[in-house]
């Protein structure tokens, strides 16, 4: 789990602590409708590969 999703789900934890919803909604928001994770290879001037990945904070 990306450290996004992870401090969402986190926060939704504790903020269902002082709700009353159903389980079914609380399944439903558990998990997010879309996701979008970026990952670009990059040569580097010394030859060696790196990656640089990010979750863009606005989709």
């Amino acid at each position: 789990m990306n450290g996004l999703l992870a401090d969402a789900s986190t926060r939704l934890e504790k903020a269902l602590r002082y709700t009353r919803i159903s389980e079914d909604a609380i399944e439903r928001l558990k998990y997010p409708k879309t996701s979008l994770s970026v990952s670009i290879p990059v040569r580097m001037d010394d030859g060696s590969l790196r990656i640089f990945s990010r979750v863009p904070s606005a989709l």
